[in-house]
């Protein structure tokens, strides 16, 4: 049996809760608590994947949700329209002020604890994170369901690229909600629920657009249908077509059908021809020479004119793929892609489609300087992130036949690791290599500083900030040994 943890009255600050993950539900804490001094509820995981955020495809997945958030875009009826389950990133827009408090009362499936005499149940619910849990007030019948609900179509796979959203896993979260038949839904996004049938028939409404979407994706597969010819026969029936809480504001089920079927099965549709594809020039060459450069530019033009834009992206992809800088391709490209942008209803695809577009167009995505509250924010990540992160960013040119060492000893933290770089392999170990023939020795925080830009490494080796073993005249060599790895981005 599970006792209720009791906290007093008097105890203050109020504790926190974290219902996953994600960085709008975890960070500014410090705005309401600055010496972070708060009791902070979670999933025992979840700060685990708060350190997945500084991890190998960070790069990537920060390009993606750029353009998914359109943090590049102007607000305005042609550009920034909102977020999808919001008005706009703020922290996309120059806003906000990134702190994290670290959560320090974690639990498995359910914990149970009194705040100022009001109970409350934390229960475990994978769904949109693995980590997700729900708040339950069983006094007052509340139930605050962090982000498994909100007023459109969940978000069963997110275009900026995630780990894989188990719809089952989900369907059963949104089941343990319906076991509790509350009165009050309370979503974290969107507007909250009064009613204990209007709350059922949502709660239920939504499981069962998840279930069906996951159950007619493997009813197609086990036919042996492809994942495209999915995409065209798996459809919402009527009545969850019209519910005002499936509309597909912000998830997709295009996008959810694809990310199942992929789920399962991987990326072999199962077609043998599609096993070994031609390369994208060969197929691009193989396309020209049938039709001609202006045969398959007017083809592409006179499909945009038809508002067939789908087809028109396809042709201007061959002519691409041959010749990448054309500039009447990527003006069509774009074109296409800005009438698909206005023609949809979801924000995220929407964003997506219009800051691909501006980029073709000539405007690359703003790089901003790396600001004091994020270095900070940085610096609260574990040292073994940013080094095992180095193993994905090997330049395998400059690297082949290369033989060599990087012992890195974290002085702050008392952690050291090497960087083993072999014939273009960085192999990462979580340990010291007596033998490693490049030897440093450095606080976490300045060498986050280092590898940012925001010192110098020179400046730093004569401040004492950096030890190299055997002085300045080594600095060459750990400088040539980091200038085989892309530059932090």
């Amino acid at each position: 049996m599970v006792l209720w943890e009791e906290r007093s009255r008097e105890a203050t600050p109020y504790p926190d809760f974290y219902t996953h993950n994600h960085a709008d539900h975890i960070l500014g804490g410090r705005g309401f608590v600055p010496d972070g001094d708060i009791d902070v509820y979670a999933h025992e995981s979840t700060d685990s994947y708060i350190n997945r955020v500084i991890n190998k495809l960070r790069p990537i997945i920060t390009d993606r949700s750029s353009r998914m958030f359109g943090n590049q875009l102007v607000k305005g009826d042609l550009g920034l329209v909102n977020a999808g389950i919001g008005p706009v990133l703020n922290a996309g827009h120059g806003g906000g002020t990134p702190t994290l408090i670290r959560p320090n009362k974690t639990f498995s499936e359910t914990l149970k604890v009194t705040v100022s005499g009001v109970k409350i149940r934390l229960i475990h619910a994978p769904g949109e994170t693995n980590d997700q849990l729900f708040v339950y007030l069983p006094d007052k019948q509340v139930v605050m369901p962090g982000d498994n609900i909100y007023k459109a179509f969940p978000n069963l796979y997110t275009i900026r690229g995630t780990l894989y959203r188990d719809p089952v896993a989900w369907a059963k979260s949104l089941d343990k909600m319906r076991d509790l038949n509350p009165q009050y839904l309370v979503p974290s996004h969107t507007r909250p629920i009064s009613g204990r049938n209007e709350v059922a028939g949502v709660l239920t409404a939504y499981r069962d657009a998840i279930q069906f979407v996951h159950d007619q994706t493997l009813r197609g597969m086990n036919k042996g249908m492809t994942e495209d010819q999915l995409v065209e026969s798996v459809k919402l029936p009527e009545q969850l077509v019209e519910h005002p809480y499936l509309q597909e504001f912000y998830g997709s089920v295009e996008w959810s059908v694809r990310s199942i079927f992929n789920g399962y099965l991987g990326w072999f549709d199962g077609d043998a021809a599609t096993l070994s594809r031609a390369t994208e020039e060969e197929r691009g060459k193989g396309m020209l020479d049938l039709l001609g450069e202006e045969k398959l530019l007017s083809a592409a033009r006179e499909a945009i004119d038809r508002d067939q834009n789908r087809w028109a992206l396809e042709l201007v992809n061959y002519q691409l793929f041959v010749e990448p800088d054309h500039t009447e391709a990527k003006a069509l490209k774009a074109e296409a892609m800005r009438n698909i942008a206005h023609a949809t209803i979801n924000p995220n695809g929407r964003n997506y489609y219009l800051s691909q577009a501006q980029e073709l167009e000539g405007s690359s995505p703003e790089v901003k300087e790396l600001d004091e509250a994020t270095l900070e924010l940085l610096k609260t990540f574990p040292a073994s992130n940013f080094v095992e992160a180095m193993t994905v960013a090997l330049d395998t040119e400059k690297s082949q036949g290369i033989d060599k060492r990087l012992s890195f000893d974290f002085t702050d933290v008392n952690e050291q690791f090497t960087l083993h770089v072999r014939n273009s392999i960085a192999e990462f170990k979580q340990e010291d290599d007596p033998d490693a023939e490049i030897r440093i020795a450095v606080t976490k925080g300045d060498w986050i500083e280092l590898v940012t830009g925001k010192k110098g490494f020179a400046g730093s080796l004569a401040k004492g900030d950096l030890s190299v073993e055997g002085g300045v005249t080594s600095l060459p060599s750990l400088i040539g040994f980091l200038s085989m790895f892309d530059p932090v981005k």
